[in-house]
């Protein structure tokens, strides 16, 4: 089961009871409390076997098992490759991060200026759960390099050439794509 950041306990007890862990909510929410561990549920993805026994289960919810993906995304990667990449590590079809990063509606709600987020997926390691929606990964991601932007402008009166950040950055990538060799 996939538990997601701010669910509650009785979202968490009605997904197990779904997929065949509990017959039904009451008791797990009951034990739950009684351990003391209703409060301390953590996101993540799980994997239970049938018949795990339900303090067991509480117990794995508590602790933490979930499954963390690191997905490092190199400089100077299209938005195509970034897609792929992010699919693969997050098992989720390719598709959605494409057409969402190429759509002018969610790269203004993301506060980009540009028909597309190409350029705007900085480059980093992420810490993502499996099953991370396009939208929070493409938002993350978009956020993460708009501070990496914020923090190379703060205490310049003004950027080189008079530029914008979003013209600073369409030149460093023109110039990225452009080099043939390292020391360019």
């Amino acid at each position: 089961i996939l538990v997601e950041r701010g669910q509650t306990l009785g979202q968490v007890a009605g997904e197990l009871q779904r997929v065949g862990l509990l017959r039904g909510t009451l008791g797990f929410q009951v034990l739950a409390r009684l351990m003391q561990l209703d409060r301390h549920i953590q996101a993540g993805q799980y994997d239970f076997a049938l018949g795990t026994p339900v303090p067991g289960l509480l117990r794995a919810l508590a602790s933490g098992m979930g499954a963390l993906k690191f997905i490092t995304i190199p400089e100077g990667l299209t938005l195509q490759e970034t897609s792929a990449l992010l699919a693969r590590h997050l098992g989720v079809p390719a598709a959605p991060f494409d057409s969402l990063g190429r759509d002018p509606a969610f790269c203004d709600s993301a506060g980009v200026e540009a028909s597309s987020l190409e350029g705007y997926l900085g480059p980093d390691t992420y810490s993502f759960l499996v099953g991370t929606p396009p939208e929070v990964a493409l938002r993350t991601m978009v956020a993460r390099q708009k501070e990496v932007l914020r923090r190379a402008a703060s205490g310049r009166d003004s950027l080189p050439l008079g530029l914008s950040l979003p013209q600073l950055l369409v030149l460093a990538s023109i110039i990225e794509s452009e080099a043939q060799r390292p020391a360019e």
